[in-house]
């Protein structure tokens, strides 16, 4: 069989319990102790005795003798709870599961000794870990016995009246804690700490100076009196009476705020480890007036906005760009841009050319329009100006205008019998070649017929080509 132990600590101090709810109002006083196994062997966070029990559930059995430690049982109890790390467990003696049925305060205190027996289980049946005298006497002179209770803002005593504590006084919110501690009464409220010491209202004897008495309050914010004794002043100021609107205290755990008196709790993101108040994060919001933003803590900044039609189908948008998407705000839409431009100059982007149906007018986006000296009275798209262009040894005109295979090599690099370009200023019959003179012809084509116009020849093969269904054949020179 395992042997336990128990250093065990009374606060008899505690017999008197001021409780919130009336209804469920006990009395009892605290009993701490720590759970020693004797079994174990010396060693860190262990006596020389044995190991505490540290984060075990327990089950306690409380029993009062009455006369001596073998006397008849005239209280029982029994309490589950649980020691923590360092084998200490805390709990109320009086605030058990009832066993015989009886109370505490129906023991006759001031004439009769108790001893108190204290037994534990862990599975396996109650052992007594010892019986101690109960040497304080919280009930003695039982009939003179008063119990403080805070309901709300009703302050009563036992075998005496009520009072409400609400008042006109606005500088002393809130009492936060009343505490009877021994024979002191414990009074801390916004102004700080008060104690009252209610000794002389307890005793034997045959004194009329610790009579039961009556407390009461005259209607003055903060005043309290005992009958057939002083008047206590409180500095309280409640100018509403209202219980809604009472000072509450925060408090912080960890990362948990806790407003008292049931003002609810949050988890606190932030680290803001540096404590300066000059940055700290702040929320931005409108009035509501055009181009007005302002934040918390901070100033309000005007924006020269003007959008008097309040439409909100034509609003500023942003525009961004992540990898190659681009995305307009506000629902404007997405697309993928392909174009690499590496080197961000704005002197060398990709630009559309167009015509705006102006003969020879063609106009690149972002630049300028240049005007073609182009005469074409027929309007025939059949002897359309044309382009020539080489790719290898193929040469390529353009609008269907055939292409050739040039067989000349040009290895000499001699630049005086480089290829040209062919080129009409528009006026008719000038031919000019690039880097060359330029060749006045004599044309007329006054009749502006289509049937005689310009063709052009290609050869593919041995096949010689005349445009503009100009018929074909075979050269079969070789």
């Amino acid at each position: 069989m395992k042997n336990y132990t128990f250093i065990s600590v009374f606060i008899i101090s505690s017999w008197f319990i001021i409780s919130a709810d009336s209804t469920a109002q006990k009395l009892g006083f605290t009993y701490q102790a720590v759970a020693i196994d004797q079994s174990k062997s010396e060693g860190f966070g262990r006596d020389s005795q044995g190991e505490v029990l540290a984060n075990r559930d327990i089950d306690l059995r409380f029993t009062i003798l009455e006369e001596d430690e073998y006397g008849p049982a005239v209280y029982q109890e029994t309490h589950l709870t649980k020691t923590d790390v360092f084998g200490i467990f805390r709990l109320i003696v009086g605030r058990g599961n009832n066993i015989l049925g009886n109370r505490l305060e129906d023991l006759n205190w001031g004439e009769i000794s108790y001893f108190m027996q204290v037994e534990i289980d862990l599975g396996s049946g109650y052992e007594i870990l010892g019986i101690e005298e109960l040497l304080g006497s919280p009930y003695a002179l039982n009939n003179n016995i008063q119990l403080l209770e805070l309901n709300g803002n009703e302050l009563s005593i036992s075998k005496g009246n009520t009072i409400n504590l609400n008042d006109n006084d606005a500088t002393n919110e809130l009492i936060e804690s009343i505490i009877l501690n021994g024979t002191n009464l414990e009074i801390t409220d916004a102004g700080g700490n008060k104690s009252v010491d209610l000794s002389s209202l307890i005793g034997n004897d045959n004194s009329t100076t610790n009579e039961i008495q009556n407390i009461s309050t005259d209607g003055t914010a903060g005043n309290i009196s005992l009958s057939s004794g002083a008047t206590l002043g409180l500095n309280v100021n409640d100018a509403d009476a209202s219980t809604t609107n009472e000072l509450q205290t925060i408090s912080k755990t960890g990362n948990t705020i806790t407003l008292s008196n049931s003002g609810g709790s949050f988890t606190d993101d932030v680290n803001d480890a540096d404590f300066n108040p000059t940055n700290e994060i702040q929320n931005i919001s409108t009035d509501g007036t055009a181009g007005n933003i302002s934040l918390s803590s901070g100033a309000t900044l005007g924006l020269n906005v003007n959008d008097a039609d309040a439409s909100t189908t034509n609003e500023l948008q942003t525009i961004s760009k992540t990898g190659n998407t681009i995305t307009l705000s506000n629902s404007g839409g997405s697309f993928t841009d392909d174009v690499n431009d590496a080197d961000f100059s704005p002197t060398n982007e990709i630009q559309d050319i167009s015509t705006d149906g102006t003969a020879g007018n063609i106009s690149l986006s972002s630049g300028a329009t240049l005007g073609l000296n182009v005469n074409d009275a027929d309007a025939s798209t059949t002897n359309e100006l044309q382009t020539i262009s080489k790719t290898g040894s193929t040469v390529t005109l353009s609008n269907s205008g055939g292409s050739f295979t040039d067989d000349v090599n040009d290895a000499d690099f001699d630049p005086a019998n480089e290829l040209q370009n062919i080129s009409t200023d528009g006026t008719a019959g000038n031919i000019s070649l690039s880097s060359g003179a330029t060749l006045g012809i004599n044309v007329n084509d006054a009749d502006a017929s289509t049937s005689n116009e310009l063709q052009t020849i290609s050869k593919t093969g041995s096949t010689v080509t005349l445009s503009n269904s100009g018929g074909s054949f075979t050269d079969e020179v070789n």
